[in-house]
């Protein structure tokens, strides 16, 4: 493990990993660059189990295909970066508030609904049958200040956003990119 002058530390091995992840660790957030010799499940898997008050997580720039289910564990995260799929479990971390890069599928329109204290989403990769769930979540995120819809695509259709009858008051910046209809 190296520490450098600003504090982070770099080049993590497995040791060093268990070494940090004590019961009683105080680590609150954790940017990811690269995993190296940690295998991605192990490292996902610790992060989970082990850090149970980390408030920020940024997985954009790891080297990482989907985020496991037991994100949902990290019941104090607020701010989550992770650019890749989720599995699942994300509707748990209640107090998130940001959600940036996040690709839709399914299972995560369902989950939006229960993330009321959204401050920020950014979510990519909407296909037409997302729209009347990924509307329904919108309404209901009192809290939201910022919307990006990246790459809403459905071959040669459009993203239906129909179902959307309001948008939350809080709404003060909108930004939808791909194919869109009203």
């Amino acid at each position: 493990m190296i520490l450098d002058d600003s504090q982070c530390i770099s080049e993590i091995t497995n040791k060093d990993l268990e070494t940090i992840s004590s019961p009683k660790s105080r680590i609150r957030l954790v940017f990811i660059f690269s995993v190296g010799e940690i295998p991605k499940e192990q490292l996902l898997a610790t992060l989970a189990r082990n850090f149970k008050l980390l408030k920020g997580l940024d997985l954009q720039d790891a080297p990482l295909d989907e985020i496991h289910e037991d994100v949902g564990n990290l019941l104090h995260l607020r701010y989550l970066i992770p650019g890749v799929k989720i599995q699942g479990g994300i509707g748990h971390l209640e107090e998130l508030q940001t959600l940036h890069f996040v690709e839709a599928n399914e299972d995560l329109n369902k989950e939006l609904e229960n993330l009321r204290q959204l401050r920020k989403l950014g979510i990519k990769n909407l296909k037409k049958e997302h729209g009347k769930a990924f509307c329904t979540a919108i309404e209901m995120m009192n809290h939201l200040q910022s919307l990006v819809v990246y790459k809403a695509i459905d071959g040669d259709g459009i993203l239906d956003l129909h179902s959307l009858s309001s948008v939350p008051e809080s709404l003060q910046h909108l930004n939808l990119n791909g194919r869109l209809g009203t």
